[in-house]
């Protein structure tokens, strides 16, 4: 009876060290979060990746000569609240796309094509 309850002692914890073990290994998806960058503005990212489900936030600061007309996560519309834009990640990679327009301020040199 000894050896036995002392066997199942042993498999219990083996059991659990193994889970707890596994726990490390097992890693909630990833994705990237990108945005391309210009000469006429500069993004600022929270992270680089997030897992679905979390907040990502980022900055838009365009240049003199320039002004954000749109800013879009995936095809959706994002709004800046005092600057910030934000966004849940999605469950695939985040792509944030920036449309901006030259103003007169300043001289513009237009990226080579």
């Amino acid at each position: 009876m000894k050896k036995k309850l002392a066997f199942v002692i042993i498999i219990a914890v083996f059991t659990v060290i193994c889970c707890a073990a596994l726990q490390g290994c097992v890693r909630e998806n990833v994705y990237s979060v990108t945005a391309e960058g210009s000469e006429f503005y500069d993004v600022a990212l929270s992270s680089d990746k997030a897992a679905p489900g979390e907040k990502v936030t980022f900055t838009v600061t365009p240049a003199a000569n320039a002004e954000i007309t749109s800013v879009t996560m995936n095809h959706r519309t994002l709004i800046a609240v005092d600057g910030v834009y934000s966004f849940e990640m999605p469950d695939k990679a985040a792509i944030i796309l920036i449309e901006y327009k030259l103003t007169d301020s300043g001289s513009a040199i237009l990226p080579a094509s």
